[in-house]
């Protein structure tokens, strides 16, 4: 009975300070500009880090602004990165819940894309790959001729790897 006495308030606190943690809550609290570091897995960051705001968004995203505000957006931080001549743009995005980062994912996968296994889901689909985890959106995009789907896989691990250490 002691033991029991003991161990169960440890238990209970052990619980309690778990369901509170930001993942555990399902939001990530961090800028998308401190994920936008100089070096991802080989890939180097070639641009400053542009990023945008709810009072400013529509400068990014003109037409489309109005959905992603409705969807709870709070930031959005972009950067182009390059490997040998692969050129990609990085986009993540923070919204309030991970409610709009599942719409903004479901708005955007095809039954042609191919599923991979980054952050809660992602896609990649010739030059395209976007992933959520929790809160975040993360959209890469490739304009080279020839995309190679690796490379974006490999990048988008890095950025989810980065979004897991915080």
């Amino acid at each position: 009975m002691r033991l029991l006495r003991t161990v169960l308030p440890l238990v209970m606190l052990s619980a309690l300070l778990i369901g509170c943690s930001g993942k555990r809550a399902g939001k990530i609290a961090i800028l998308p500009a401190d994920l936008m570091l100089d070096k991802l897995d080989d890939f180097k960051r070639a641009t400053f880090t542009r990023t945008f705001g709810r009072d400013d968004l529509w400068k990014y995203i003109d037409g489309a602004a109005e959905k992603y505000l409705g969807l709870g957006f709070e930031y959005v931080a972009t950067a182009d990165y390059i490997k040998d001549s692969i050129e990609t743009t990085v986009e993540i995005y923070s919204l309030s819940s991970k409610d709009g980062p599942l719409t903004l994912y479901r708005e955007n996968i095809s039954p042609d894309d191919r599923i991979v296994s980054i952050g809660d889901e992602g896609f990649v689909s010739e030059g395209l790959l976007i992933f959520r985890r929790a809160n975040i959106l993360a959209q890469l995009n490739c304009y080279n001729p020839e995309p190679r789907d690796a490379d974006l896989i490999r990048l988008a691990r890095a950025i989810d790897k980065e979004l897991d250490l915080r």
